[in-house]
């Protein structure tokens, strides 16, 4: 183990290490009590997660690199983990944990790792690798069920939102598997800036007061959406920016940011919302399809209007056919 002087590196929080550690093959560093940088690996493969684990085990929470390693590195986990989990000798639990940890990488290069442009990136591809592994899926809220405790429950969310999604994408004319990826974007890159403490907090307040939540969590589907604007040179389409920016809309002006009124919902925004509340609503039954009515009564009583009532319209089609 040795001192480095002067070296400017990027924190990569051990969550990341232990997902991902496998595949790094450069060097990492930790920072001692009185600040130094000391290089303590260059390994890789199981040898290079050995080293976390022993780290781990003595209180260390984050490690360094020097950002080019780390952009080489999240370049690479692109793309091998599309192949892991379509690789027919990849068991499915090990498939939904590869999904899993794409995931929570992605919200920490974007929120830890301040790396917006790689984060889109791999938003796109796990956007399309999701998908591909979703649909193929017979039935996918047994299947979650079975895989629960194998995947972060926003993982989880985002996956089954998408899943219910693009089936009633499927029942318009226009829909394609381009116009079904935008969406799927949208959802994944929609609470991304917000951690897990934010995400219990808005699922607390979202739908009885909304004022009660923080100016950031308030705020968040704004700042992701100019952060998307602002990256249209990655290829970002704008539809994505506009789905993300009235995720949180409600009828009757009750949602936020912006308190839209029905009329100014885009249809493509109303698949979202209305998938995502479908999902909320069957969960909190255990997706027991048995109370599928009710569900779809206290639905049908609160979006009913503008392209809230014609997406419930095509929700139903969906799940009764």
């Amino acid at each position: 183990m040795s001192e480095i002087p002067n070296l400017k590196l990027q924190e990569i929080p051990l969550n990341i290490a232990l997902k991902a550690g496998d595949i790094f093959c450069f060097d990492c560093y930790i920072k001692l009590p009185n600040g130094k940088m000391v290089k303590v690996c260059q390994a890789e493969g199981q040898e290079m997660l050995n080293t976390f684990e022993k780290y781990k085990a003595k209180g260390v929470t984050t490690f360094y690199a020097s950002k080019q390693d780390l952009v080489s590195f999240l370049k690479t986990y692109q793309q091998t983990f599309s192949q892991k989990v379509f690789d027919p000798g990849t068991v499915q639990k090990e498939k939904v944990e590869t999904l899993s940890s794409s995931f929570d990488i992605l919200k920490d290069t974007f929120i830890n790792l301040k790396m917006d442009a790689l984060a889109i990136e791999a938003a796109e591809a796990t956007a399309k690798d999701s998908l591909r592994f979703i649909l193929n899926v017979p039935n996918l809220f047994n299947f979650f069920k079975t895989f629960k405790a194998n995947c972060s429950d926003e993982f989880m969310n985002s996956m089954m939102v998408n899943y219910i999604s693009s089936m009633i994408l499927d029942q318009y004319d226009w829909s394609s598997s381009e116009v079904k990826k935008k969406l799927a974007v949208a959802v994944l890159l929609a609470d991304i800036t917000l951690t897990k403490e934010d995400i219990v907090l808005l699922r607390q307040y979202e739908d009885s007061d909304p004022s009660k939540l923080p100016e950031h969590i308030l705020n968040h589907p704004t700042t992701i959406a100019e952060i998307i604007r602002n990256s249209v040179h990655y290829g970002v389409p704008s539809e994505v920016a506009q789905i993300i920016e009235q995720h949180h809309e409600l009828p009757l002006k009750a949602g936020f940011p912006n308190q839209l009124d029905t009329s100014r919902v885009t249809l493509f925004s109303a698949v979202q919302i209305i998938s995502y509340y479908f999902i909320k609503e069957i969960s909190a039954h255990n997706f027991d399809f048995n109370r599928l009515d009710l569900v779809i009564l206290a639905m049908n009583s609160r979006f009913n209007k503008g392209n809230y009532g014609k997406v419930m319209k095509t929700l139903l089609t969906v799940i009764t056919t």
